[in-house]
Parts: structure tokens; C-alpha cells; sequence
């Protein structure tokens, strides 16, 4: 069904909402809004409230954390108003879809942040902290920030100057109306594929560096002889193996912990790299073609798969830090008797 008559959207007809859309919409919408809501304003309270728990590292966590509220609580009830036709004016679509762009520019932008942080942690942990300063963690946060948002708001109003009466303009709010510009459309779907690739060589090489550094772990550990004899040593002869053990298990637990963090930032980029595979597919096939028709489950579908992601980050990514989920645990429930 062609939604669109004409370029000035004179005699616009929005299509009829079947009782599939108001399901996808009506049982989507606790899911996404309430729970990722919830879920990642608990881990911003616990970082924030816990000392020990504000390192350089978490400082990307609470930005992602942030961010993904937005998408749950902001920018999903403007996008499901826009699939199901409620904004058609371009005002209406110029603020929701520049809150939901600069959202997805904020949140993938800090998925990379992270991403590069925990590489630099794994990669060169005797630096990390040099180069990972808060001052700079800071000032990469920020600049995500101010990017996602003139690249959002900023950029397509020039787009726009010259270009008619946008307040007598009725139709669907899709990329060309947001902003009538092939590059710059494709510019922005840039955003959200050439980090796919990039993230997925930094993973594969955490994978290779973490292999090796437990295979050189491994090999300094003594080896175990047959119980058969036992020859009697003195203190000091014994002295040097419990060093070497003690050393290791030092060295480990760090690697081990970074490990872990870095497997669950992987989940989360999975799910991102794979819910987000269709909308870019396609929002590239419709700048590419002159078609505005689709199927408005197919809107809400592409749109409900990108923001889960904001659902998954505080679950997996945060929740699946011991210590967060601990302190989480304590603040619903009180701290446990075994628990310091």
C-alpha cells in the first residue's frame, strides 16, 4: 500500500492499524519501556552509590546504562507513535527522529568506548591506567554525547533549509522526510554497520591474547610428581613454588575477571550485531529506492529488535558483574550475613 501521494503529502491517508500492529505494539511496550528501564537505571544507582565500584571502566558502563534508557523510555513510545501513524507532520517527525537517531548514535558509539577500553585493559594492562584516564574517559563520553546529537538534530535542519513549507507537508516520517538527503542518510547507516566489523577484529584478538596469556600461565605452574617418595625438604626449598603459586594466581585473577567482562560486552554486541542486521538492510534498500511503501508490522518489528538491545545491556553486561549483582541484591533485600 502506497501511504504517500505526492511529494507535498496532500490527500495523505494513513493505513489502517490491524489488530497485529496494536498487539506488537501493546505487548511490546512493558517489555521494552518498563523493564530496560528498570533494569538500567538499577545499575547506574549501584555504580554510583558504591566507591568501590566508580573505576574508569564502569564510567563507559554508566554512560551505556544512560543511554539506553533513553531508547527505552524516550525514543520507543516516539518510534511506535511513528509506525503507527500518530506523527505524520514534519515538526512531529523532526524532534521524534532526531531523539531517536541521536540515541543510536549514542548507544553504538558507546558500545566501541567500551570495547576499545576493555582491549586496551587486556592488551596492555600495565599501561591501562595511564591510558584509560578518567579525564579521558570523561572527555570521549562527552564527545559521544554532543556527536549523536548534532549529527541527529544539527545536520539535518541545514539539510532542510529552502526546501518548501514543512508545516504544510503531511506524510510518513521515514529518512526522507526526516532528512531528504541520500548521503546523508547513508553516512548514518555507516554508523551502525562499519563498527560491526571493527568490534569483531578487537574481540578476535582479546580472544587470541587471553588463550595465550592462560597457556603462559598454565606453563608456570610446577609440575606435579608421583606421590610415591617424599623426600624431606627444608623451608626454605618449599619457599620458592608457593611464591611462583602465589604469583600466578595473582596474575590470573585480574585476567580472568577482564575475561569474563569482556565475554559478556561480546553477548551484548552479538545481540546488537544481529538485531540490528535488519533495519540497516532495511533502511539502505528504501534510501536506495524510490519506494515509501511497507508494511507497518515490518516497521515495528525492525524497531523492536534494535531497541532490545537496551534491554539486554544492563541484564547481561551489568548484572552479570558479581559485584554489581551483589550490590543490587543488597539494595532490594539487605546485605546477607555471609556477605562483608
Amino acid at each position: 500500500m502506497d501511504v504517500t501521494t505526492n511529494n507535498t503529502g496532500i490527500g495523505f491517508i494513513p493505513p489502517p492499524l490491524t489488530s497485529g500492529v496494536v498487539w506488537m505494539v501493546a505487548v511490546s511496550f512493558p517489555f521494552i519501556a518498563v523493564l530496560g528501564s528498570c533494569g538500567n537505571i538499577c545499575v547506574i544507582l549501584v555504580i554510583c552509590k558504591k566507591r568501590q565500584l566508580r573505576t574508569v571502566s564502569n564510567y563507559f558502563t554508566v554512560a551505556l546504562m544512560a543511554f539506553s534508557p533513553m531508547g527505552d523510555s524516550v525514543a520507543y513510545p516516539l518510534q511506535m507513535a511513528i509506525d503507527t501513524f500518530l506523527i505524520t507532520t514534519h515538526p512531529q517527525c523532526y524532534i521524534a527522529a532526531a531523539t531517536i537517531v541521536s540515541w543510536s548514535v549514542h548507544i553504538t558509539l558507546c558500545l566501541v568506548a567500551i570495547t576499545v577500553e576493555r582491549y586496551i585493559a587486556i592488551s596492555r594492562p600495565l599501561r591501562k591506567d595511564v591510558i584509560v584516564t578518567p579525564r579521558r574517559a570523561i572527555f570521549v563520553i562527552g564527545f559521544i554525547t554532543f556527536y549523536g546529537y548534532f549529527m541527529a538534530g544539527v545536520v539535518p535542519g541545514f539539510i532542510w533549509i529552502g526546501k518548501g513549507d514543512l508545516w504544510g507537508i503531511r506524510r510518513r516520517c521515514d529518512f526522507k522526510f526526516y532528512a531528504p538527503s541520500k548521503p546523508f542518510a547513508l553516512i548514518l547507516t555507516a554508523h551502525w554497520i562499519i563498527n560491526i566489523p571493527i568490534m569483531t577484529l578487537l574481540f578476535l584478538h582479546i580472544f587470541i591474547m587471553v588463550r595465550r596469556h592462560t597457556r603462559q600461565i598454565a606453563a608456570m605452574r610446577p609440575a606435579v610428581l608421583p606421590s610415591t617418595t617424599v623426600p624431606s625438604t627444608s623451608a626454605a626449598q618449599t619457599e620458592g613454588p608457593h611464591i611462583q603459586s602465589s604469583s600466578e594466581a595473582t596474575s590470573a585473577r585480574p585476567l580472568s575477571a577482564r575475561a569474563r567482562s569482556a565475554l559478556r560486552l561480546f553477548i551484548v554486541f552479538a545481540i546488537y550485531a544481529i538485531n540490528w542486521l535488519p533495519i540497516n538492510l532495511f533502511v539502505v534498500n528504501k534510501v536506495a529506492t524510490a519506494g515509501d511503501s511497507a508494511d507497518p508490522r515490518l516497521y515495528i518489528l525492525n524497531h523492536i529488535l534494535t531497541l532490545l538491545v537496551g534491554v539486554a545491556s544492563p541484564f547481561i553486561y551489568g548484572f552479570g558483574d558479581k559485584r554489581i549483582r551483589a550490590e543490587i541484591r543488597s539494595l532490594f533485600f539487605g546485605r546477607q550475613p555471609n556477605e562483608s
